[in-house]
């Protein structure tokens, strides 16, 4: 028998997805519907959850929160060139990924200077940039006083919270959604200076309190997690959602960062998540079996690249444990759903795999 009391998870992912469990109300989007498609396609409490998990958020409410981050852009971008500064500002992060899990989305903003970047310089076009004698831990950090003051006045009802390593955020008030802003300079790689793709554009992120600046590739990340997903006709996003909200609803900690999650995914083959709608629980397996495969090779679950290929996804014990916990929830789920499929197999369990390679849900 399942111990997971997946009648209360479902409960918790209406919440998540839609607001009260009768109707809720969103000033931008009007009431949302009392029941999503994939209610009406399980009867199966597990099941019912497991393919709720699975799906994009409503895309009215995803557009709350795209309209709340241009607001917040927009008034940067007048700000800051009132004071005679030019910004690139882009959305970074789940949301655009369209991997969220709840309609109440937190936005990412990456703010960048127009008139100051980093380079390689033995790219073949370093020759075509100038050398500026400006520190540029100090450009950041000038940035990110400059973008305080301007949202300070922008926004006086809304909560501008400066105190963070590495965002200001941003809460209540006229904001429908919850925004991260968060300073950084483009570096321009040997790579981008040769492929003019934004994907190798690293980005260089402001550690206020060590005053040191972090790189990452969060537009890599995000065109190799695209690509992926359309090589799998969704089948990546779906595991994604699947995995981040078995981690939401989890009793036992699960220590992994989204961005650690949405990467194991990244790696896992693309024949394991292949699959039309009719098979989605398909793809519940794929995603065991692949877990299961980095549980019990701890080696090759220590080699896995996150997908931006920054660093590791397994770094310590502590990751390791929350890899065996996220196992363990699909592990239940998987037993759920084919025992509630087959209520009168007495090898459902045992055979939960297959039947859930062989169910069609439509």
């Amino acid at each position: 028998m399942s111990k997971k009391d997946y009648k209360s998870r479902n409960s918790k992912l209406r919440e998540r997805r839609q607001g009260s469990s009768t109707y809720t109300f969103d000033s931008a989007t009007g009431a949302a519907p009392i029941f999503e498609s994939y209610e009406k396609r399980a009867r199966s409490e597990s099941l019912r959850y497991a393919l709720g998990a699975m799906q994009e958020v409503d895309q009215l409410y995803t557009q709350v929160s795209i309209k709340t981050g241009e607001r917040v852009k927009n008034q940067l971008v007048t700000g800051l060139e009132r004071r005679g500064e030019a910004a690139d500002i882009r959305f970074q992060g789940s949301l655009p990924l369209n991997i969220h899990i709840r309609r109440y989305s937190d936005v990412d903003l990456l703010v960048l200077p127009g008139s100051f970047l980093i380079y390689d310089c033995i790219g073949p076009l370093a020759t075509t940039y100038r050398p500026s004698p400006l520190d540029r831990v100090d450009v950041v950090k000038k940035l990110r006083s400059d973008c305080y003051d301007v949202l300070s006045n922008a926004f006086r009802e809304v909560d501008v919270d400066n105190s963070g390593a590495k965002c200001i955020a941003m809460s209540g008030g006229s904001l429908a959604r919850k925004v991260d802003v968060v300073p950084a300079l483009w570096y321009d790689t040997i790579e981008y200076q040769r492929t003019r793709a934004v994907e190798d554009r690293r980005v260089e992120v402001l550690d206020l309190p060590r005053g040191t600046l972090d790189g990452n590739y969060p537009f890599k990340y995000m065109a190799r997690v695209d690509k992926k997903d359309h090589d799998t006709m969704g089948g990546v996003k779906k595991a994604i959602r699947l995995l981040k909200t078995l981690k939401y609803d989890a009793e036992t900690p699960v220590d992994l960062s989204s961005f650690d999650i949405a990467s194991i995914v990244w790696n896992m083959p693309d024949v394991s998540l292949r699959y039309p709608v009719y098979l989605e629980t398909a793809i519940i397996v794929g995603a065991l079996n692949f877990l299961s495969l980095l549980v019990a090779d701890r080696v090759y679950a220590e080699s896995l690249f996150v997908a931006d290929g920054t660093r590791k996804i397994i770094r310590s014990n502590k990751d390791f444990e929350g890899l065996k916990a996220l196992r363990d929830e699909l592990v239940d789920l998987t037993e759920s759903i084919a025992s509630e499929l087959k209520p009168y197999d007495y090898d459902a369990v045992q055979n939960s795999k297959r039947i859930l390679l062989e169910s069609q849900i439509h």
